[in-house]
């Protein structure tokens, strides 16, 4: 298989691009940007490696270089978001917001799941939100912090009929899962499920 060669100069400017601007977020970016070139920049990849790349780029007309010292040096590199799916492929990269709606997608596909088997109106309440921050565009962070043990957690307590211990409860509610311990549980996940349910007194007791 061919290898493409590698360019840390649009690596550089990915960083930017995904990191330090909203621009990521929009399907058909366009206009110019610019990657202001630091001496770290020299330090971490190497001068002559950088302008090597630089010129190399900039015949490719994918980047323009604002040159100084008579092309021993470089202020900055300026590069069009019309570029952006050229950059990406030149990188073997995932442009981020493709990366971003699949993972979207998967979260969504998760919450349908264990809505799908709420019954009490809170819970279903609470899967709706977070569907509806889905569709926002905005992370879950309970997810990202918690993982589906949640929502283990959650369709479980409503299931419970009496009190139960926390031993217990975390036994039942994580079955099928790799945690296991009552303490994983209060540590991990109690704070975050009598929160969500703090409209009456948790379904457990401490022993």
């Amino acid at each position: 298989m061919r290898m493409e060669k590698k360019y840390n100069l649009l690596d550089m400017i990915l960083q930017k691009h995904e990191e330090h601007s909203s621009d990521w977020k929009k399907d058909d970016p366009v206009g110019s940007r610019k990657r202001e070139i630091q001496q770290s920049d020299y330090d971490t990849y190497g001068r002559s490696d950088l302008l090597k790349e630089a010129r190399e780029l900039e015949e490719q007309k994918l980047i323009k270089v604002k040159w100084m010292g008579g092309r021993s040096d470089m202020e900055y590199v300026q590069y069009r978001l019309e570029q952006m799916p050229r950059i990406y492929e030149m990188t073997g990269r995932i442009p981020k917001l493709q990366r971003v709606r699949s993972e979207q997608a998967a979260d969504l596909k998760l919450v349908e799941v264990y809505a799908a088997e709420a019954e009490s109106s809170w819970l279903k309440a609470y899967y709706g939100e977070l569907s509806a921050q889905i569709h926002r565009g905005k992370a879950l962070k309970n997810l990202e912090k918690h993982g589906e043990l949640l929502f283990q957690c959650l369709n479980a307590l409503e299931k419970l009929e009496e009190p139960v211990f926390i031993r217990i409860f975390s036994s039942y509610a994580l079955t099928g899962t790799k945690i296991r311990g009552s303490k994983v549980f209060k540590d991990q996940l109690q704070s975050r499920v009598s929160v969500l349910r703090k409209d009456i007194t948790p379904w457990w007791t401490i022993p």
